[in-house]
């Protein structure tokens, strides 16, 4: 503002006015109305175009008290004829006590996102959040027909809700407005009630606003609060839409509408009618429509100066006190106390005096250098906030690709900077935030560096943060001769709520540049209220930014002090990584916290991310021990060990595209973690969930997912044996194989631990056909048991294997093998059927333990017979008839039998062993028999 050719005025808030010169509006002070028209306006400055929320107050004037009402998340609830489902409960920066928020049915012409001033109480619909008193809000009945109430706004409760909109952006209005001492806030509701009367002529004026305060200070003060409330500025003269309106004291004291020699003009009368030394000056002024470079040609703009106790001077300019004109060049109403008693140093930077003396420097400075200073803001004074290294507003960044400044600061947390390029007359903020703030070695003082992506000129804005908001501090033009790349540096830029919920960043300080695809960012927190970290990724590099949802690309950990995110980017290219906190109450939505850039030159791979932990998993204590991210799998198998408590049972479950894979899972319990097993039928994008259980009787729960990428199969036969629970109870465990047979001569072997007096035996089946005892075998060893098949041909068969406790006891099945084939043992497959009477008497075969094939007709069989039992062989041909005796021979040689044959002819025979373990006994037992090919 100003009353000269170059047009000067103060940017300090964004609260819209009316665009009417002749202003009647009415001014609420804690309930009380003061009129200054007897026609009621409601102002402009009531509607800010910053607050996105609707806020609704019951009037309780002369309602009767009501008892409180409580309600939970999920209510359905209606207000004022408007149905919703109630998503908040709790209190708000809309003012003391609770609040409900509500996402109604359908959008409401006032309503919001379920977020007031950056902070997110809620998610819902565009248009369809609502904040009220619960004083206004009522339970909706359960009604079968509550679906068909009208949901339609009626006029009525339109009106009703803009009314208190209104009333509640003008609370917010005059939070703003607060002073930050008792006897600043007192002398500003002394000059809120003045009487109408008090203010016909300036001695009346002057006398009423200081009678009651002590102190040049104090009554300077009280002139210029009544000014920067009352006065309006003249901007319809300003930008000569009118004739310009009057500057002496008492036109501006009538009509309240003038220019800034008016305001001197009026605050000089007032002062010098309290005796409170004061002069008007005239200057240069960089205010409204100025610009770096500029040459400010004439004197633009009038201002006052204060001597207060102490005889020392300041600054003091009632017009930029009272507002801003915006960029639609209407007068915008803000009374602050910035312009209050400046400090000289400070207001140098913004306001040149003609005449020398008013500059009250030790050493005046030149215009010329003047114009070269930057402004800083009032919100910086406010702040304590002053420039140290940089005073001047344009500087050149030749000897790197970044520049560095430093301010008279104690807290780095208050700033944010922003720079923009400009080119073709435009300015447009960077992609990437290129500054970081950060505290310097002397512990008054911020560290701002600022990185530049190309060389050119570019505009740095510095920003500070006052009452949960970021206001303009101070600019700067920078000239780059280079750059670090338009896709490359710069910083993490923080949510305006980033410090105040305790978090702190550690490390990396500079976005992330990565070769694999994968990074870490740690961060510091000393709130618990937080239990983990998630992101959002989005990939800038396409030329449509493609955003990730895959949760799986997380992995967040608590540490000692904060938390560590690992993310995992799935391709190359450049991405922004948004991180939020997690509360450890769900309900609650999370809190965004940072953004980093981040330039992966390569993707994480075919199985980025990492594994889905539940909650539970946590809670029983288990721990991840070899895979903390996805699996690949290159030859299609994987083994994964968690640290598991002694009473957790798990079990394991692997899928393709959604169908369950069944028998390619196993689980091995070890002392103190569990191995789970996996093979990959063949090449693909598995998923593998785990659940476990306390209990054989509890149901599983889930616990964590795996992705698994398999570049092939396992084999031919991939899976495991199916394990029964007897097999478990019994003790019994498997030596080799643990996973199901592939053979490519015809054999399989297998062993197992089998303790106490567990027997087990083993069938073959084929396509649910039983095949031939005599195809498996089994032999003992201690406490190991060695089972023994022949596979006759080509083909998938299934190895069922049996236990019993004690001969005589029925056989149960313990678990079941598959076998594939790809040569079948088609010599005289099979073994020796032996009997239990066998093994009982201490008989072992030695020599032959398969069935026999001879091409001479000779056959030698030895036998381990430490006992010395009676041994009698038959030799039956194929078609059962005995051969001659002479034709076999026995001869013991130490505790070994060897029983010699000579077959008459070619064919097929059979060799029966039968005994007698006494001489007594009367009657020969059963004891083996071979199938012999000659």
């Amino acid at each position: 503002m100003g009353c000269g050719t170059s047009k000067t005025l103060q940017v300090n808030a964004d609260l819209k006015e009316a665009d009417i010169v002749k202003q009647v509006h009415i001014e609420e002070d804690d309930g009380r109305e003061l009129e200054t028209s007897s026609k009621e306006f409601i102002s402009k400055d009531e509607s800010d175009e910053n607050v996105h929320l609707t806020k609704l107050e019951d009037d309780t004037s002369n309602a009767p008290i009501q008892q409180q009402k409580e309600f939970a998340l999920g209510d359905r609830v209606h207000m004022r004829g408007y149905v919703g489902i109630v998503k908040f409960v709790g209190t708000t920066e809309l003012g003391e006590g609770e609040w409900i928020g509500i996402e109604m049915d359908q959008e409401l012409e006032q309503g919001n996102d379920g977020s007031y001033e950056g902070i997110q109480y809620f998610l819902c619909g565009r248009k369809r959040g609502v904040f009220a008193r619960p004083t206004m809000v009522f339970p909706h009945p359960k009604r079968d027909d509550a679906g068909q109430a009208s949901r339609t706004l009626s006029p009525a409760t339109v009106v009703f809700i803009q009314a208190r909109l209104r009333r509640v952006l003008s609370g917010i209005r005059r939070r703003k407005l607060q002073l930050r001492t008792d006897i600043d806030k007192a002398i500003d509701a002394h000059v809120r009630s003045i009487p109408k009367s008090e203010t016909e002529t300036v001695a009346k004026l002057s006398h009423y606003l200081t009678e009651p305060f002590e102190g040049l200070r104090n009554r300077a003060f009280a002139l210029y609060r009544w000014i920067t409330v009352n006065v309006y500025f003249d901007v319809e003269g300003y930008f000569e839409r009118a004739a310009m309106r009057g500057t002496d004291s008492e036109s501006v004291l009538r009509e309240r509408v003038t220019s800034s020699e008016g305001y001197a003009t009026l605050f000089e009368e007032l002062c010098k009618a309290s005796n409170v030394p004061t002069k008007k000056v005239r200057g240069f002024a960089k205010g409204y429509g100025y610009h770096m470079r500029q040459k400010i040609r004439h004197p633009n703009h009038s201002w006052n100066v204060i001597r207060v106790s102490g005889g020392k001077w300041f600054i003091c300019d009632p017009t930029w006190g009272a507002g801003r004109i915006g960029d639609d060049m209407m007068f915008h109403r803000d009374p602050n106390v910035h312009q209050f008693m400046i400090q000289p140093s400070v207001a140098i930077t913004s306001r040149f005096p003609v005449d020398e003396r008013w500059q009250f420097l030790d050493q005046p400075i030149t215009k010329e250098a003047f114009e070269r200073l930057a402004v800083p803001s009032g919100h910086l004074c406010v702040m304590n906030v002053a420039l140290c290294s940089h005073k001047e507003s344009m500087y050149t960044a030749s000897e790197s690709e970044q520049i560095e400044m430093t301010f008279y600061a104690t807290d780095s947390t208050i700033f944010k900077g922003v720079l923009k390029s400009y080119a073709g007359g435009k300015e447009k903020p960077t992609a990437r935030n290129m500054v970081r703030f950060e505290p310097a070695r002397q512990n008054d003082k911020v560290k701002l560096t600022a990185q530049f992506p190309s060389a050119g000129e570019f505009f740095l804005d510095v920003l500070v943060l006052v009452d949960c908001k970021w206001e303009h501090g101070v600019r700067y033009c920078i000239y780059s001769t280079g750059g670090v790349g338009e896709v490359r540096g710069g910083f993490p830029s923080v949510g305006r709520n980033f410090y105040s919920l305790g978090f702190q960043l550690h490390k990396p300080l500079k976005n992330i540049e990565t070769m694999n695809g994968k990074c870490c960012v740690y961060l510091k927190c000393n709130k618990k209220r937080f239990g983990s970290l998630t992101g959002k990724l989005v990939k800038t590099s396409s030329p449509t930014s493609d955003e990730t949802n895959d949760h799986r690309l997380y992995c967040s950990e608590k540490t000692d002090n904060g938390f560590l995110l690992k993310v995992h980017l799935p391709y190359k290219g450049e991405h922004r990584l948004s991180i939020y906190a997690k509360y450890h109450d769900h309900r609650k939505p999370n809190e965004y916290l940072c953004t980093y850039f981040v330039t992966a030159y390569k993707g994480a791979g075919q199985a980025a991310g990492f594994p889905a932990i539940s909650d539970r998993f946590k809670t029983w204590g288990l721990t991840l021990v070899s895979h903390q991210e996805n699996i690949l799998a290159e030859s299609g198998r994987c083994s994964i060990a968690l640290k598991t408590p002694e009473e957790i049972t798990l079990s394991a479950h692997l899928s393709l595209r959604g169908d369950d894979v069944p028998g390619m899972c196993s689980v091995e319990k070890l002392e103190e973690k569990s191995m789970i097993h996996v093979h990959a039928p063949e090449a693909g994008l598995f998923t593998l969930n785990v659940f476990g259980r306390k209990t054989a009787d509890e149901k599983s729960e889930f616990l964590c997912t795996y992705t698994i990428k398999a570049l092939k199969g396992v084999s031919d036969n991939p899976g495991f044996p199916q394990i029964s629970e007897l097999f478990k109870k019994w003790g019994v465990e498997l030596i080799d194989p643990h996973e199901n047979i592939l053979s490519e001569n015809g054999r399989a072997c297998l062993r197992l631990k089998t303790p106490g007096s567990v027997l087990v035996q083993a069938t073959l089946h084929q396509n649910d056909n039983p095949l031939p005892h005599e195809l498996c075998f089994t032999e003992r060893e201690g406490a190991v048991s060695k089972i023994s098949v022949h596979l006759p041909a080509v083909g998938l068969y299934k190895l069922n294997i049996f236990g019993r406790e004690g001969p005589g006891a029925k056989g149960q099945f313990l678990c079941s093998f598959s076998a594939l084939a790809t040569c079948g043992y088609e010599e005289n497959p099979g073994f020796p059927r032996v009997s239990d009477e066998f093994r009982a008497w201490g008989l072992r075969l030695e020599s032959h333990r398969q069935n026999i094939t001879v091409y001479d007709g000779s056959v030698a069989i030895t036998l381990l017979n430490p006992n010395a039992i009676k041994i009698f062989v038959h030799l039956l041909n194929e078609n059962e008839e005995s051969q001659d005796k002479g034709c076999m021979r026995t001869e013991r040689i130490e505790e070994r039998d060897v029983i010699y044959c000579q077959l008459p002819k070619k064919g097929r025979y059979k060799l029966d062993l039968y005994g007698k373990n006494s001489k007594k006994a009367k009657k020969k037992l059963f004891l083996c028999s071979y199938s012999i090919c000659y």
